[in-house]
């Protein structure tokens, strides 16, 4: 036969190991990236009022968890002074909501509120230890071809000094 495609053969292959955990990388950085900007979206231009609840949907408790609450709120828009009427979920440990909750939105963007408290600090973390992890390695790399680039030199010879040249006698 040609070939050997037994599984011991493609246990050998490191580098397609190596370029899945690139792949991984990659797709970790993207996708807490775009969490990140989301967040950062709401600690810049967020605004934060006071709401009205006007429905909430008990939970339903299922295998895995005791379900969320579905909270449907108005509140002003600070920035058209028109009324909005949005909706969020909490998860069932945070208790059946008061009659006013505190929410952050965004000014002027229709379904753009979520209830205060909410935010995804787990999205920001991801984000920067996989960008200075990236960073790191990248440094990692510049180092290593520097080096490999660099004239060869053997260890413990001193770099030669170039003699000055006086281009002006005098």
């Amino acid at each position: 036969m040609v070939g050997d495609f037994s599984d011991e053969a493609f246990d050998d292959d490191e580098g397609s190991a190596g370029c899945l955990l690139c792949v991984g990388f990659v797709v970790t950085l993207l996708v807490s990236g775009c969490f990140t900007i989301r967040e950062a979206r709401y600690w810049i231009f967020g605004r934060t009022a006071t709401a009205t609840v006007t429905r909430v949907q008990p939970p339903k408790p299922n295998d895995d968890s005791d379900g969320v609450f579905e909270i449907r709120y108005s509140f002003v828009d600070s920035s058209s002074n028109a009324s909005r009427e949005e909706g969020d979920s909490v998860e069932a440990s945070w208790g059946p909501p008061p009659q006013e909750i505190s929410v952050r939105y965004l000014a002027g963007r229709a379904g753009c509120s979520r209830i205060a408290g909410k935010e995804s600090h787990w999205a920001v973390w991801t984000f920067a230890i996989t960008a200075l992890c990236g960073l790191a390695g990248l440094g990692y790399v510049y180092v290593q071809a520097k080096r490999a680039l660099s004239p060869h030199r053997p260890r413990g010879v001193p770099l030669r000094s170039r003699s000055r040249r006086r281009w002006i006698s005098g």
